[in-house]
């Protein structure tokens, strides 16, 4: 897919971005949540806690570089 060179030029890998940091996010917010209910809680709530921080962050990023890209 060639770029436009529009305003929509960066939105494909503005997109590409931010679904990498759903499925992160994602990925890690479920693997928290398993891993809470067994013997490793203390691992469960540390991937609770950085799934948080990764969307946060990661969808901060993904505006600021909206905003960069103009």
């Amino acid at each position: 897919m060639a770029a436009s060179g529009g305003s929509e030029a960066g939105l494909g890998m503005l997109v590409a971005d931010a679904m990498l940091v759903v499925a992160h996010a994602g990925l890690s917010f479920i693997l928290g949540l398993i891993l809470v209910f067994t013997d490793q809680r203390h691992v469960g709530q540390a991937l609770l806690i950085s799934s948080m921080i990764v969307g946060a962050v990661g969808f901060g990023l993904c505006i600021g570089k909206a905003s960069v890209l103009g």
